[in-house]
């Protein structure tokens, strides 16, 4: 960018400022704001993100290399405080904005703006939004194809309202306009996987602190755990949310950094570090007790670690590692069947905590039953969103609240066989994408993709436009290995 560069010869501090927006350092100094701001009211958070929009406007106007608007796009929906604790108190949020003043929500929307306003013209100026159509970019057919058959929800149902078209025009925006966006915003960078990949492990990282100091305020406050006469005590899991998310969207987005920390920990220097924060990542989603969330990140980082030790730079003391964890677990199980209690009772004790003493009670099998029978009733493009999944409607319903939480029975039941289909083109172009060229490192890039689609069998992440800022660069970055 010539104007970029003309001010960066101009004024050394513009270009001091660049150089660190272009480091490590960025991503780090980012994720430590939106840390502190969601951990606060709108006194700080929003001071705070003025900040970052400033930063923002600073990337805009004076940085060459334009993976610096990465750990914006990925952070900046972290750094929302809470206004309102009392709402985030045993299920007393009904809506989903209830935490936060309007006034302090509408300075968000227009800092946002402001924010998305300054990226548009600085992509606008070389028309590289238009990259991935010149390039025909592996996967944005079929995101069109998505896009589309989102936008025709419910279209010849007997369900249709015309709010259905504009829930899709919602939901359709974000697939080919993050896609479009992120392929022009890394095609020219150095080490952009790496890069990439430690934005989000300060994404996780930034959240998991969040986690553990909303866990201490509720132990201060003796509403972290439930305590009963008869029964084992269990996790107050309704009070462990954030102001930007129920605890099952935060445990979605903090697993996601396992196969990224795991890139990083095969790839790149201090791979011990990284290991360990993937562990770290995988234990707060237990502790957040978000059942799809932990089981798949269980299964993610198993194959994140064997997959880097396998080959690498870094092969031999990830084996090391792994080996020396594996015996201290054998190890501290057989101690603690020996002298602290059963194995049997430990069990007993982990199924209740994490609620998979009783699955009778998942509520999803309904709501799977009932898409599916919407699927039978309108075949071709579904029922539409507003139907949802949910035959008695309360005061809590809304579009995801509503969804089958299911993304196949999405699909099926409010797009149809349309929407399946397009959904099917897409997985097509991840095993194209995957088994093209193979290599490890494109695998572990596509397992973050991979992570979101598995905990959206049982949620809606897929759908969320905030999982499909981090869904889409992924897709290009394997892309990218190919």
């Amino acid at each position: 960018m010539e104007f970029a560069q003309k001010w960066q010869n101009k004024s050394p501090l513009i270009r001091r400022i660049a150089t660190w927006q272009e480091s490590l350092w960025y991503p780090i100094v980012y994720a430590l704001l939106c840390a502190i701001a969601g951990l606060h009211s709108k006194r700080v958070y929003l001071p705070i993100i003025g900040v970052m929009a400033l930063l923002t406007l600073f990337s805009a106007l004076f940085v060459r290399d334009k993976k610096v608007f990465l750990p914006p796009m990925f952070m900046s929906f972290c750094s929302l405080g809470c206004d309102n604790v009392e709402f985030t108190r045993d299920g007393q949020r009904v809506n989903v904005v209830d935490v936060f003043d309007t006034d302090a929500l509408v300075c968000f929307c227009l800092i946002g703006a402001v924010m998305l306003l300054a990226l548009l013209i600085r992509f606008s100026k070389d028309c590289s939004m238009l990259d991935a159509f010149r390039q025909q970019a592996t996967f944005l057919y079929g995101l069109l194809a998505i896009s589309a058959a989102i936008i025709l929800n419910g279209v010849f149902s007997a369900k249709w309202r015309p709010v259905d078209t504009a829930l899709g025009l919602f939901l359709a925006f974000g697939f080919v306009f993050i896609y479009c966006l992120v392929y022009s915003m890394i095609k020219d960078s150095h080490d952009i996987a790496a890069y990439t990949c430690f934005c989000m492990v300060c994404t996780a990282l930034l959240v998991v602190v969040q986690v553990a100091v909303t866990v201490l305020r509720l132990h201060e406050q003796e509403l972290l755990i439930h305590y009963y006469e008869t029964l084992p005590p269990r996790l107050r899991r309704e009070n462990l949310q954030l102001a930007w998310g129920y605890a099952t969207n935060v445990a979605g987005v903090v697993v996601l950094g396992i196969p990224a920390a795991l890139y990083l920990a095969k790839n790149k220097r201090h791979p011990i570090v990284y290991c360990l924060l993937a562990i770290l990542f995988w234990a707060t989603s237990v502790v957040l007790g978000t059942r799809s969330a932990f089981l798949v990140g269980a299964l993610v980082l198993l194959t994140c670690i064997s997959l880097a030790c396998l080959k690498g730079r870094n092969a031999k003391i990830l084996r090391l590692v792994s080996i020396i964890m594996i015996l201290s677990g054998i190890l501290f199980l057989l101690y603690a069947d020996e002298k602290l209690f059963s194995l049997h009772e430990l069990a007993d004790q982990l199924l209740n905590f994490l609620r998979l003493d009783n699955l009778d009670e998942l509520d999803r099998f309904g709501l799977w039953i009932n898409g599916w029978n919407d699927f039978l009733e309108s075949p071709l493009f579904g029922v539409g969103f507003s139907d949802g999944g949910v035959d008695v409607k309360t005061e809590v319903s809304n579009l995801f609240a509503d969804m089958y939480h299911n993304v196949v029975i999405e699909f099926l039941g409010a797009m149809g066989a349309v929407g399946m289909l397009a959904f099917l083109w897409h997985v097509k172009d991840l095993l194209v994408c995957l088994f093209r060229r193979f290599s490890v490192n494109k695998l572990l890039l596509l397992l973050l993709p991979f992570t979101i689609l598995a905990t959206s069998l049982a949620d809606n992440f897929f759908f969320y436009i905030n999982f499909q800022l981090f869904y889409c660069p992924f897709l290009i970055l394997a892309e990218r290995e190919s």
